[in-house]
């Protein structure tokens, strides 16, 4: 389960033991902006929106929820 919060600044938190207790997994220091769009294509892989900078950057994990990358694109 993952849960996005912002106040002073836009967390992740995520439970990994049936929501029983919860860690920081992405924590971004942007006065809190927020986030968009966190959603779940797969029990291992998901994305989340930032909406703090223009254009938003695209976050992915691969791993359920532990890690996130920010997403390259390549221009055409």
């Amino acid at each position: 389960m993952i849960v996005a919060a912002s106040s002073g600044g836009s967390e992740l938190y995520g439970s990994f033991d049936g929501g029983q207790s919860y860690t920081g997994v992405l924590t971004l220091d942007d006065g809190g902006l927020g986030w968009r769009d966190l959603g779940f294509t797969t029990d291992e892989q998901g994305v989340v929106v930032e909406s703090g900078v223009s254009p938003g950057r695209l976050w992915m994990t691969r791993d359920g929820g532990h890690h996130w990358r920010v997403v390259r694109f390549a221009a055409a």
